[in-house]
């Protein structure tokens, strides 16, 4: 039986942050994740695919280059904003964090829903946990679906590389943790959709990753 789970990548804003739609086509319902910048084309992307309600709009943390685009994202969507709670610190200093880089922003909008570890992300019919991964921020969470075999890394796990843990709220040695804690309670044969850059595999990362060297 063909799955009717459906996804995207969408490279937005200056950090090119990945804009990552998930949907149902069954119920047309999709959530986004980490809307960095302008999101018409996840948006076009969406509506092309058959999915017209967006249910949730979700943080995979509170660094700017994933964050910059709520406004527009709120404003189109009307959905309500998801943010792990460590990372709430980082989230309402997003001027501040905006003026770093030479960027103006203005306060965002409230995020209206707290998420924990463990906690559930609904889309359409399908169900995925909410897995709190610290190191590259406080905050940082990743998202498994066991069913249709997906996994939303954030700023954690890229292709063939992991995250920064050099900025303010970064931890190595948590990094590490939370890299081999999802590659090893993942099925190797999940896709890796991450915050920048290409797909992977769980597979793939158990083998190629640097977090073996750190």
């Amino acid at each position: 039986m063909k799955s009717s789970f459906y996804y995207s990548l969408h490279p937005t804003g200056m950090f090119l942050a990945n804009c990552i739609v998930l949907g149902d086509t069954s119920t047309q319902e999709f959530i986004l994740i980490d809307c960095g910048g302008d999101i018409s084309s996840a948006l076009n992307d969406a509506d092309k695919h058959g999915l017209k309600k967006c249910t949730e709009i979700v943080c995979t943390h509170g660094h700017i280059d994933h964050i910059a685009g709520l406004e527009q994202a709120v404003l189109k969507t009307n959905a309500p904003i998801s943010l792990h709670s460590q990372d709430l610190q980082l989230y309402n200093i997003a001027p501040l964090q905006a003026m770093l880089f030479g960027l103006q922003l203005q306060p965002l909008p409230t995020v209206k829903r707290i998420l924990e570890d463990q906690d559930r992300i609904y889309v359409g019919q399908y169900e995925g946990v909410v897995l709190h991964t610290p190191g590259h921020s406080p905050g940082s969470i990743c998202i498994y679906f066991e069913e249709p075999k997906i996994l939303v890394t954030g700023d954690t796990i890229y292709n063939g590389n992991v995250g920064s843990s050099v900025l303010p709220g970064g931890d190595t040695a948590k990094l590490k943790l939370s890299v081999l804690s999802v590659l090893n309670n993942t099925k190797p044969e999940s896709i890796i959709l991450p915050g920048h850059g290409i797909a992977s595999t769980v597979s793939k990362e158990k083998q190629t990753s640097t977090i073996y060297y750190m």
